[in-house]
């Protein structure tokens, strides 16, 4: 008989702690892909997954965020958008719908869930996305070692003239190469440097 109700506590036990299980938005995605670095899309889709220890957990509504700086996000300022709570359980392809984003600029986003029971989630990890630079922005100029009339290249190719100071390393680094074959050290964005060559000689294979 003792032994009966032992098990009957602990079934209580599990049955509690199941229920409280707690829902949470993770793993997130803009235009699917974690943190891009050149989106190209005025509208980005963001997307996240849902974890829950509890048995047949649902998302029954979400917020986002997104801010233009991180410290400004850890605050709760969702300056760029703020959805505020939408009743829904989509957690894909969900389409920004804040103030328009700016080219070449870095922006933060978090989101939080509610489970079928009406319970909040904490914030997600913040997680971030670039907006890719617009053809205006670029202003391109032929660098290639070879004309521009011979290299058979479309004619709006968007491309970059760049200069990198001997002890300047980038963070970070995007861009568009068409190439066959280059003469630069793998790290040529980071702190070496090809001594042969200051300038980076394009072909013609698309990598």
């Amino acid at each position: 008989m003792k032994n009966l109700k032992n098990i009957f506590y602990l079934f209580l036990l599990l049955v509690t702690f199941i229920s409280n299980g707690q829902i949470s938005a993770e793993y997130l995605t803009c235009e699917m892909a974690e943190n891009p670095l050149a989106v190209n899309t005025n509208q980005p889709r963001l997307s996240w997954q849902l974890v829950s220890k509890e048995f047949y957990a649902t998302q029954i509504g979400y917020q986002i965020l997104v801010s233009s700086s991180e410290e400004k996000l850890k605050n709760g300022e969702g300056d760029i958008w703020n959805s505020g709570r939408v009743n829904s359980e989509k957690n894909l392809q969900i389409i920004y719908s804040g103030t328009p984003l700016k080219s070449e600029t870095k922006y933060f986003w978090k989101v939080k869930v509610w489970n079928q029971k009406g319970k909040a989630s904490n914030w997600s990890k913040i997680a971030s996305f670039r907006m890719s630079p617009s053809a205006s922005d670029l202003n391109p100029v032929w660098i290639g070692a070879i004309t521009k009339t011979n290299s058979h290249l479309p004619q709006k190719l968007p491309h970059r003239h760049f200069q990198q100071t001997e002890k300047r390393c980038f963070d970070q680094c995007f861009g568009f190469v068409v190439t066959q074959e280059y003469y630069a050290s793998q790290t040529i964005f980071g702190k070496q440097r090809n001594q042969r060559s200051g300038s980076l000689h394009f072909r013609f294979r698309t990598l």
